[in-house]
């Protein structure tokens, strides 16, 4: 029982909760020591252990006890937890009682909750992210599938304009051709002339046309160049952002099982 009374201001100072701890013989308290708030409204040392008491009944029954004390016993609400103390023949020679506030329970198992369900939610987002993710990731390779398609018609109009070039430049000849014939013609050659003046119009037409066509097709080019640079520099982007997302989930799924532990814990703890 000495050595009980000698640790009990120690045992007090080791729970990390405000809380009142009583020492008693079989029939009186001979230590009462209260918390830096929960401060009993009498001293218990010396007085009766009363029979509704934890302590009482856990030297009753021998067993440990458990009970909430409402507000109007003392003036505050707590968790009242008692066990017997034997000697060492195994009997009961008093009994040793721990109050810790109800409020302090209640604003543990509020932390505890409101860590697991902002884990749960930090981990809903995130997964929003990852899929996004995933979604950017399609959709890049999708818009690099069009910038290739796109090259791929780019190439084909290349191929076109050769052939209306090849056009304009057989035209251009047989237009000078003709102009040549309609000279040597004279008089007899004045129609042929304005058909070779028109054809050889048509060719340079032509001609400066296909020059505008490749310009726009070169700035085009640049343009999905441009486009290209850009999907791979998101894409670098996207699988760095993926990647880190994945971590961040895999760290916030260790949180949030670490919230629903400390839940458990502070439950079963605090009763």
């Amino acid at each position: 029982m000495n050595f009980i009374l000698e640790i009990a201001p120690a045992l007090q100072k080791l729970i990390p909760l405000d809380c009142v701890i009583g020492v008693s013989d079989t029939k009186k308290f001979l230590m009462n020591l209260s918390g830096k708030k929960i401060i009993m409204p009498v001293e218990a040392t010396g007085m009766d252990i009363p029979k509704e008491d934890t302590v009482y009944k856990a030297i009753i029954s021998g067993k440990p006890q458990r009970a909430l004390v409402p507000k109007e016993v003392f003036g505050f609400e707590f968790e009242s937890t008692a066990i017997p103390i034997f000697d060492s023949k195994r009997n009961i020679i008093g009994g040793l009682g721990l109050g810790i506030s109800v409020e302090n329970r209640d604003k543990l198992i509020g932390t505890a909750k409101l860590v697991a369900e902002s884990s749960e939610q930090t981990s809903a987002t995130i997964e929003e992210l990852a899929a996004s993710a995933v979604e950017l990731s399609t959709l890049q390779s999708s818009l690099q599938t069009l910038s290739n398609e796109i090259n791929e018609q780019i190439n084909e109009t290349e191929k076109i304009i050769e052939v209306i070039r090849g056009v304009a430049h057989t035209s251009n000849m047989l237009g000078l051709n003709a102009a040549i014939e309609a000279a040597r013609a004279g008089e007899h050659g004045k129609g042929f002339s304005v058909v070779a003046t028109e054809i050889r119009k048509m060719a340079s037409n032509s001609s400066s046309s296909i020059v505008n066509v490749e310009t726009i097709i070169n700035n085009i080019k640049n343009k999905v160049k441009e486009i290209d640079e850009k999907i791979v520099q998101t894409s670098d982007i996207g699988q760095q952002q993926a990647a880190a997302t994945e971590e961040l989930a895999s760290r916030m799924e260790e949180l949030v099982i670490s919230a629903d532990s400390l839940n458990l814990v502070a439950n079963d703890v605090m009763g």
